[in-house]
């Protein structure tokens, strides 16, 4: 059972040092237990205590670079593990690492396309931003919770009360609708073949021969997103993208409603697929992670 801190525990005890400075701070308490007398096993203590925490260390590195090569495995394909590896150290080194296994590598595109050593990666592989961009998309997608459904009836009582003000463009609508995008749901555009890329990847990965062919051609967008019993990947077009981009933010978006009249014949596709979900608060307490919620916002912007 867990245990709450009690205000009354002892400032020494182990619990408190560790809550106020960290893995540092817990060999504290162990060594003031030791005999004051005994200088050697308070230093003998002290080298076992260190070299323990040597040990966590390593052991913390290693599940850190093992989840990020898990990740991003196309990318490690891609690079090879050494190169990988190294960029691997440096990101874990330059961010702050979540608590959660899953969530870790979010922030590791936008991380590395920052660096200036990086450029010369990029322009060799043009599409390196847009792999990784996809391989996080399925990463996320994979692990996702599954959000409540959403309801038709109140989406339809939504739209009868906002109508005057949705056809009018106004931003202000009140109450925000009762729907909003999945969390996972994640796009990916490029001019190159990304899902092409991936396959000739693993191939690759799996011993086969295969040419891997980088030619750009004409742009594409993928949808991700965590269907019920796998990830759901498809491409969308102009319209649905349009869509899309109204159903995150209907109060703000450019596009009034009376502009997306074609596009609405498109609202079946989004509900059957289990794009949209319940806009409620008991679903979104149940995210594991809430920058889910953050990174679906910007995966489609208005």
């Amino acid at each position: 059972m867990h245990r709450t801190h009690d205000q009354s525990e002892p400032p020494t005890s182990p619990q408190c040092c560790y809550q106020q400075r960290g893995a540092d701070g817990f060999a504290r308490p162990l060594l003031d237990g030791l005999s004051a007398a005994d200088p050697k096993a308070v230093s003998a203590a002290d080298d076992y205590l260190q070299a323990a925490l040597q040990v966590y260390q390593q052991n913390r590195l290693g599940i850190l670079l093992r989840t990020l090569s898990a990740t991003y495995p196309h990318t490690r394909t891609l690079l090879g593990n050494t190169l990988f590896t190294h960029i691997c150290h440096a990101y874990l080194k330059a961010v702050a690492v979540t608590s959660v296994l899953t969530g870790i590598g979010e922030s590791f595109p936008r991380w590395l396309r920052q660096q200036r050593q990086a450029d010369a990666l990029f322009a060799d592989y043009p599409f390196l931003l847009a792999l990784l961009r996809f391989e996080w998309g399925c990463h996320q997608a994979y692990h996702a919770w599954q959000p409540e459904a959403v309801d038709l009836i109140q989406c339809d009582r939504w739209l009868a009360l906002s109508a005057e003000q949705l056809m009018a463009g106004q931003t202000n609508c009140e109450p925000p609708p009762p729907w909003r995008l999945q969390p996972a749901l994640q796009l990916v555009s490029s001019r190159y073949p990304i899902v092409d890329i991936c396959e000739c990847l693993q191939l690759i990965a799996d011993g086969q021969d295969a040419e891997l062919k980088i030619a750009p051609g004409q742009r594409t967008t993928w949808l991700i997103w965590a269907a019920p019993d796998q990830t759901g990947i498809t491409t969308i077009d102009r319209s649905m993208l349009q869509l899309l981009r109204w159903l995150q933010a209907p109060w703000r978006c450019k596009r009034c409603v009376a502009q997306l009249t074609a596009q609405f014949a498109l609202l079946p596709q989004v509900l059957q697929s289990g794009w949209l979900v319940a806009n409620s608060t008991d679903s979104a307490a149940n995210a594991t992670d809430s920058k889910r919620d953050k990174g679906a916002h910007h995966a489609i912007s208005c």
